[in-house]
């Protein structure tokens, strides 16, 4: 009896020896309750068709966020007053626009609901949540009484765990030995040496990986920073909302004309555009003072550049031979005028008129050639506007029908685009632009060519309000609306965002601080605005202004 009694007190004392390399010492494995901002400060939220509210739990305070529940607007003038059993505090309303509780419950641990009072404008409205404040962090009472803890623990470091369980199998093994040896003595020393084995391993190896309790146990570090979870939504605080501006609406059903694209570019109004060539060859030089330079507003009918002749040596030879020969019959006809005057009433007055016009004559084709020996061609503007091509400097030398200035009126532009569907111009009803930074363009239907531009229709239209950001040759999309009616929802173009597999998207406002994106299909309505044809519900809050900053987070 006393040999089996010492073996299961040694069995039980060897089952009580603590595990340590299997399981974190003082925590617990379960998994913590999710919740919108994992991590974060105790906080609550609380909607109505009017309010949308988020509390958080700041040291001994009770900050209060108050927005417009439709469009996220922030409301920064409005009355909160926040109930919690019989207690009721007025919220004080901060310089950040949100607004601040002092209550004696906040610094309380447990459940709290609570009742919000609010007020703004002519709206009102009660609204009720609860918040959990947990308990404050503590240190942990250390184990005591080690004798050598320590300095196993130096000696060990990160191998305690694995020389504990060796020591356990060798203690077992001298157990089972105790008992089934021969004699009354063996067994009790068997027994002796596993009880001493056994307390001794328990009080070298007490602590088990735990803390030893020389310090504070860390505190948890509430974080509110805007993170994308694993669902792929994002977590996006109040305070961060407001800070990247993040509005919404309502998503609203309604009907619209289908719409089809073309691509276009910007041309000038062919009846207010100029065109400036040189009608000779020869060397570029200045107009009076200066030469026509890009971006100049110029006049019709100002100079713009001179274009003297280039003359070469036989050239040359060849015109100061007839500005000689010229020169001769001058001096012949005007010795012939002085002659016949000289006779007047003997000789008949028409041979004296003869002689004079002779005269004039040679005199006209001698002044008719001098100038081209040392004087140009000036180049003036055919209409008004800014001169947007130059293609010369001073000294170049160009030929005939050269293009040398183009001037563009900045008010009157066009766009020409090209539609592969002859159908097109004939159902279009109404037609909009947007240039490729976005900008919005209207315009108005010119009309069509009947000849194919390589199998495809040109059509033009006119730019009612162009932009000082325009140019000519631009490329632009042109939105046809045509007379087929869609239904979806109209959203501006700021909410659509592209997905990483190439996609498009929204993000859905489903709580006070969550969005979830939303694939959708969507076809252009306008310049400014899309319609969602598939992906979305009627009243699903749409983020309209910072889609894309929600997009990059991560």
């Amino acid at each position: 009896m006393p040999i089996r009694l010492l073996a299961g007190l040694a069995l039980g004392l060897l089952a009580s020896i603590p595990t340590p390399a299997f399981a974190h010492a003082g925590h617990d494995d379960a998994e913590p309750a999710a919740a919108a901002l994992p991590g974060a400060a105790p906080r609550a939220e609380a909607a109505s068709a009017e309010f949308e509210l988020v509390a958080v739990v700041r040291g001994q305070a009770l900050v209060v966020s108050l927005d417009r529940f439709a469009t996220n607007e922030p409301i920064t003038d409005g009355s909160i007053e926040v109930a919690e059993g019989d207690s009721s505090e007025k919220a004080e309303a901060q310089q950040d626009g949100t607004y601040l509780v002092h209550a004696p419950w906040v610094g309380q641990a447990g459940k709290h609901d609570l009742t919000f009072t609010v007020s703004a404008g002519d709206a009102s409205d009660l609204l009720t949540a609860s918040i959990d404040i947990p308990e404050a962090p503590h240190t942990a009472a250390a184990p005591g009484g080690a004798i050598g803890g320590g300095l196993v623990e130096s000696v060990l470091g990160a191998r305690r765990g694995a020389v504990t369980a060796a020591l356990s199998f060798v203690l077992g093994m001298l157990t089972v030995t105790a008992v089934r040896a021969r004699g009354r003595w063996r067994a009790v020393s068997g027994a002796a040496v596993l009880l001493v084995g056994v307390v001794a391993a328990g009080a070298a190896f007490a602590h088990g990986g735990a803390d030893d309790g020389d310090g504070p146990a860390p505190a948890v570090v509430a974080s509110d920073a805007p993170r994308r979870l694993p669902d792929g939504s994002v977590a996006m605080p109040k305070d961060a909302q407001r800070l990247l501006a993040i509005r919404t609406v309502l998503a609203a059903q309604t009907q619209s004309a289908r719409t089809v694209q073309v691509i276009g570019q910007v041309i000038a109004d062919p009846a207010t555009a100029g065109r400036v060539q040189s009608t000779q060859s020869g060397r570029v030089q200045r107009a009076g003072s200066d030469l026509a330079h890009v971006g100049q507003v110029v006049q019709k009918g100002d100079a713009l550049a001179t274009i003297v002749p280039v003359i070469t040596g036989v050239e040359r030879g060849g015109l100061q031979a007839q500005i000689a020969e010229l020169d001769a019959q001058i001096r012949i006809a005007q010795q012939k005028v002085t002659r016949l005057n000289a006779l007047a009433g003997s000789v008949a007055g028409k041979d004296i008129d003869d002689a004079r016009s002779e005269l004039a004559g040679a005199q006209a084709r001698r002044s008719a050639l001098s100038p081209t020996l040392v004087q140009g061609e000036v180049l003036r503007a055919p209409v008004s506007g800014v001169v947007s091509v130059a293609n010369v400097t001073t000294g170049q030398v160009v030929e005939s029908k050269d293009v040398l200035f183009e001037i563009v009126d900045p008010q009157r532009l066009w766009i020409e685009a090209i539609a592969f569907d002859p159908a097109i111009a004939a159902q279009m009803t109404s037609a909009s632009a947007r240039a490729t930074d976005g900008t919005p363009i209207k315009v108005s239907f010119v009309g069509r060519g009947l000849v194919l531009r390589q199998g495809a229709v040109p059509l033009q239209f006119r730019i009612e309000n162009p932009s000082a950001t325009l140019s000519v040759g631009a490329p632009v999309t042109v939105i046809a609306n045509v007379a087929t009616q869609e239904s979806g929802f109209a959203l501006p173009r700021t909410a659509v965002v592209r997905m990483p597999n190439g996609g498009s998207a929204v993000w859905d406002h489903v709580s006070a601080e969550r969005f979830v994106p939303r694939p959708v299909r969507l076809q252009p309505l306008d310049a400014g605005r899309v319609l969602v044809l598939a992906g979305l519900k009627a009243e699903q809050r749409i983020v309209v202004q910072g889609a894309d900053l929600l997009n990059q987070v991560r």
